[in-house]
Order: structure tokens, then sequence, then C-alpha cells
């Protein structure tokens, strides 16, 4: 498991790993978009620190998205959770993001950067 972690304009650090569990803490620049994607072998939970951004998530993977619009200081070590297998996405604002992604794994520790995958989003309802 490497100690720094990359997925285009963003950049993670791992924080801890124990067992089957890891916390990296994420940088996304401003204006950067994440696309529709999944973490198959991961249930993670997102906890917001710093920035302004529009989270979406689908709470099944055929539903309706769900918006979370968390802006600082207001939603500050807030969470929420999105299980393996269920998609997720988010746009920041012209702030930077910072969030510790909290991972319970089903297979070795990686890092949210290996285990991603983009989502086919010709079938869910938007």
């Amino acid at each position: 498991m490497k100690l720094i972690n990359r997925h285009k304009g963003c950049w993670g650090i791992t924080l801890y790993r124990w067992k089957r569990k890891t916390a990296e803490i994420w940088f996304c620049p401003p204006n950067f978009q994440i696309e529709e994607h999944t973490h198959p072998q991961e249930d993670i939970e997102l906890m917001f620190l710093l920035g302004d951004a529009a989270f979406c998530r689908r709470k099944t993977p055929s539903s309706q998205p769900e918006e979370l619009h968390v802006v600082s200081p207001w939603w500050t070590f807030t969470k929420f959770s999105v299980k393996r297998g269920y998609s997720h996405w988010f746009n920041t604002s012209t702030r930077l993001l910072i969030f510790i992604n909290f991972a319970k794994w089903y297979c070795e520790p990686t890092s949210a950067a290996t285990d991603f995958q983009l989502t086919d989003t010709t079938n869910n309802p938007s």
C-alpha cells in the first residue's frame, strides 16, 4: 500500500491501515469533477473537512441520485456512507476540497484511487 495516491488532479495520503480498514485524506483542486464511479472492493465513509462541493450518490445501483451540497464550516466533520458497488461522484467549487475516506475492505487493502471503477450511466435514471 502506497503512502501517496493520485487520481487525475486529486491526491491522497494514507493516514492508517489496520487489518481491512484504512483511512486516506484527499485533496481535490478547485473547479474539479470526479465522474460517477464505484469502489467494488470497499465500503466507504466520507468525512468532509474543508471546501464547497456537490456530492452525489445512489443509495442503490439503479436509484435516482441524491445530492448533498457540502459547505464549510457547516458540514465540517459530517460523514456519509457509500456501500461497495454503489456509485457516487462530486463537483468542487472554486475552493480546494479536503475530505477523509474511511474504508472497510473486502480484499487486501489498497487505495480508493486503485479501487476506482467508472460507472456505466446509460441504464441509470438521472
